[in-house]
């Protein structure tokens, strides 16, 4: 009788019991697996050589993401950026149906995708619809690494019409770039035209205004620039003038003050004298000392009562009254020039102030004349860059017809051998899925097989440990007699045995 296992032992016996019963399943349904294996193998043999072998075309074409530049003008050809997304649209472009709907429609490629049979049932539409779907089936585009190169890949059961029509849906991808380059140069051509004239109509109304404005304020023949050069020159040339003048008005002012305040002191010694430049009265004065030294000459030879000595007497007070009306001019002259240069500096003041006055009148006009000045400028520099753009943008579209950022690189070459069916992938992998499904099958059976046939079994359905194992009867224990009464008489032959304990 065997003793009972621990619960760790009992799980490791479990384990390993389980794992040979289904090693031994496997040994005993070989047999299965490699009929499965071999049917497989012959079904998908049969299949391949049953399919129609399929070629591969592959045709490449190269976006750029800016025109070739013609021109020299730079930016104005750029088509958009080079960046991921740009590229991703143009792989949905090449896949899309209504790109391959323009290359079966406008290369005749339907005869070559649908059956006479499938015609015939099918309108025109129904057949170019039908023919798309079935080819954008058959067509792949690929973009494996970023150097603008697309590959258009087709497959068909004629390498001839592989070839013929991957080229043909580069060809049509082409003229559809370049249609939608004449398109978008039409479209901007006539958006600019009309912000052009827009932009010279404006300027002209602008230069209309500053006609209008220089009319009705004098200024057609003499601009504003130079009346205001004009008088801000003479206010420079008055001003520096009054400066001038009533400087010397304070020279005259002060003169006549000290010719008042010494008025009665003698003439002879008088210091008006000195602020003078009076020849008369230098020459007088000259005549008057000459005469005044004969008299005392006079007086010392002949006395007082000659009557020559009277005579030169009066001769020197004609001369010294003549020098005091002198004196008296010359004041008089002081005080006229004095009015005068009063006069003058009042006359000057109102030139300053006249040209002042001129000068603010001509502030709000400037600023107007310059307003408007500014608005045509603006206007002109737009007009000028319109009209540039224009001419850019005409001269783009003129060349859009032969020139395009889309550019056909390889042609196909003429496939010569099938890409499908393939015999050894087939074979292959339906002889991994036979196994698969043959030892699924067997794991399966042996899972479903509730009968018991070991002590492990037996312990997990009784769920009670093993008391004792009664052997069973082997040929050689029966030395090769497999009878009946053999085997009843076995005990009673063998009381000593193992067999007879249990």
């Amino acid at each position: 009788m065997e003793s009972a296992a621990s619960p760790h032992e009992h799980d490791e016996q479990v384990l390993t019991i389980d794992f040979r019963r289904y090693l031994s399943a496997l040994r005993k349904y070989v047999w299965l697996l490699a009929a499965l294996i071999v049917m497989s193998v012959a079904g998908a043999v049969v299949y391949t050589t049953h399919q129609t072998p399929m070629y591969q075309a592959t045709a490449s074409v190269q976006v750029e993401p800016k025109l070739p530049d013609l021109l020299g003008t730079g930016d104005m050809f750029n088509v958009a950026g080079a960046s991921a997304e740009y590229y991703k649209q143009q792989r949905q472009v090449l896949s899309s149906f209504t790109l391959i709907e323009k290359t079966v429609d406008q290369n005749d490629l339907i005869p070559k995708l649908l059956s006479d049979a499938e015609r015939k049932e099918l309108s025109h539409d129904d057949q170019l619809d039908l023919a798309t779907r079935r080819l954008q089936l058959d067509l792949t585009v690929r973009y494996p690494e970023n150097d603008r190169i697309f590959y258009v890949s087709v497959k068909s059961s004629s390498p001839e019409d592989a070839k013929l029509i991957a080229d043909a849906h580069v060809a049509t991808y082409e003229s559809y770039a370049k249609g939608l380059l004449q398109l978008s140069s039409s479209n901007a051509s006539e958006a600019l035209q009309a912000e052009f004239t827009e932009a010279e109509t404006k300027l002209r109304a602008a230069e209309q205004k500053i006609y209008d404005f220089q009319a009705k304020n004098d200024m057609v023949a003499v601009t504003i620039e130079a009346q205001q050069s004009l008088v801000q020159g003479n206010i420079l040339a008055f001003t520096t003038k009054l400066n001038d003048a009533r400087a010397h008005e304070i020279e005259l002012s002060a003169k006549i003050a000290e010719m008042k305040k010494e008025q009665n002191e003698d003439v002879l010694s008088n210091p008006v004298i000195m602020m003078g430049d009076n020849v008369s009265f230098e020459t007088l004065r000259t005549q008057y000392y000459t005469e005044k030294i004969r008299l005392i000459e006079l007086e010392k030879d002949l006395g007082p009562r000659n009557p020559d000595y009277i005579i030169q007497k009066q001769k020197v007070d004609l001369l010294y009254q003549a020098l005091q009306g002198e004196l008296k001019i010359l004041v008089r002259g002081t005080q006229d020039l004095y009015s005068a240069q009063l006069a003058t500096n009042t006359g000057l003041a109102g030139e300053v102030e006249k040209y002042k006055q001129e000068a603010k009148k001509l502030s709000p006009l400037i600023a107007i004349y310059n307003e408007l000045v500014r608005e045509k400028k603006e206007f002109d520099d737009k007009y000028n860059i319109l009209r540039a753009r224009l001419s850019s943008m005409q001269m783009t579209g003129s060349l859009s017809s032969i020139i395009s950022n889309v550019r056909g690189l390889d042609k196909a070459q003429l496939p010569t051998k099938p890409v499908s069916p393939n015999i050894k992938t087939n074979v292959s992998l339906a002889a991994i899925m036979a196994l698969v499904v043959g030892v699924g099958i067997i794991f399966l059976i042996v899972f479903l097989d509730r009968s018991i046939k070991s002590i492990t079994d037996a312990t997990q359905a009784a769920d009670a440990p093993v008391l004792g194992v009664i052997p069973q009867l082997t040929s050689a224990d029966l030395d090769g007699k497999n009878d009946d009464r053999t085997r009843d008489m076995y005990i009673h032959e063998n009381p000593k045995s193992s067999i007879a304990e249990c």
